[in-house]
């Protein structure tokens, strides 16, 4: 054979080669412009619906940052939505031009794929060009492995060009109404299906018993009552404390100085005379409550339990001083203890709340509204 038919058949073997490479990369560089359109109405869609995710799927190929849809990213042996807009490998001019190829230089977006021919694909942050963080998916291998993806709303879109929307969240179920048969009655008449079997309520400090009160009118919660210990003190005046002297807690020199707000303190039923739990809840002209407050102190031998409840207080008293109403109003109450419950040293938990009319701690419009309430320790030493 002569050397030059060897020439010609080299030369005819290397022109295939290169014909051959040339329609690979156009191929895949218009199946990825193809991709490419259809991921940009899906990015449209996307951003219309919240400014997109800013999410980054990397696969065993190569990265190309686009906003696409994950269902389309899936199919395996697809090319990467949007390859041909970004920067990708360069296909060798001379090739290229040995074929005539006017995309010469343009992305090769299915070049470097493995195996299966799984598609690189990217998703790029959006609006401010933050990173997003990437996370590793692996591509179906079969379109009928690809998850499913709701229909896309752009007309003569196919199943392969679908455009996965965010599913709304359900409404939430409003809490349906507590209807009479779920309650254990509404009067000592029809408590528990067929009446209490109590002794009803007189008036008096007496249990058990069935209070047949009603509970009456409770404010707006802006005006609902509530208190506070401003602090305990030796003396009216006297510095807060938390500590005080045997002999000066004995001589009633301490003081639990009180804020209240909302509260009417005009109005106080004799518990020893009846009152207790006698009338209703009412308001004043105010639509404050009425009322008064008490204060009391025991001795805290427990801390770990809490206290058994029969034991009298080493103090109490009830405040009914006229006082207060709509806004904050603050009264010192003094602190006289009870000699015959045994004066000594140890810790006190002393509080003070809010009471109606009769002595109930005063209502609330919501459930989550703390009472009037507070309380403090206080070490007697």
């Amino acid at each position: 054979m002569s050397a030059q038919r060897r020439r010609r058949i080299l030369a005819l073997v290397i022109g295939l080669g290169v014909i051959g490479g040339t329609v690979a990369v156009t191929q895949a560089s218009n199946a990825a412009t193809l991709f490419g359109k259809k991921s940009a109405a899906c990015a449209e869609d996307g951003q219309a619906a919240g400014n997109g995710d800013r999410r980054k799927r990397r696969f065993k190929g190569n990265l190309a940052p686009e906003a696409v849809n994950p269902a389309i990213d899936d199919v395996a042996g697809q090319a990467a939505p949007g390859a041909a807009d970004a920067e990708a490998p360069a296909v060798d001019p001379e090739a290229a031009a040995a074929a005539g190829d006017p995309a010469a230089g343009e992305a090769a977006a299915a070049e470097g794929a493995e195996g299966n021919g799984e598609a690189a694909a990217a998703e790029g942050a959006e609006g401010n060009g933050e990173a997003a963080a990437a996370e590793e998916q692996a591509a179906p291998e079969n379109l009928a492995e690809a998850p499913p993806v709701q229909a896309n709303r752009r007309q003569g879109n196919n199943n392969n060009n679908n455009c996965e929307q965010p599913a709304a969240a359900p409404p939430a179920a409003a809490p349906a109404n507590l209807q009479d048969s779920d309650t254990l009655g509404d009067s000592c008449e029809n408590l528990n299906g067929n009446g209490s079997q109590l002794e009803q309520h007189n008036g008096l400090q007496e249990g058990p018993r069935c209070v047949a009160t009603e509970f009456g009118e409770v404010a707006a919660e802006d005006k609902n009552p509530t208190l506070l210990i401003r602090s305990a003190s030796v003396g009216q005046n006297g510095r807060s404390t938390f500590q005080v002297s045997l002999r000066d807690f004995t001589d009633g020199k301490m003081f639990i100085n009180v804020s209240t707000r909302n509260l009417k303190r005009d109005r106080f039923l004799a518990a020893a005379a009846g009152g207790y739990y006698r009338e209703p809840a009412a308001l004043n002209a105010e639509e404050v409550t009425r009322g008064h407050i008490h204060t009391a102190c025991q001795y805290l031998d427990d801390t770990r339990n809490a206290p058994q409840s029969a034991p009298k207080p080493i103090f109490f008293k009830a405040t009914e001083d006229n006082q207060g109403g709509l806004g904050t109003s603050n009264v010192s109450v003094q602190v006289v203890p009870d000699a015959t419950q045994g004066i000594k040293r140890g810790l006190l938990r002393c509080e003070s709340w809010g009471g109606d009319g009769s002595h109930r701690i005063p209502m609330m419009q919501r459930a989550n509204q703390a009472p009037a309430f507070d309380v403090v320790r206080i070490r007697v030493v």
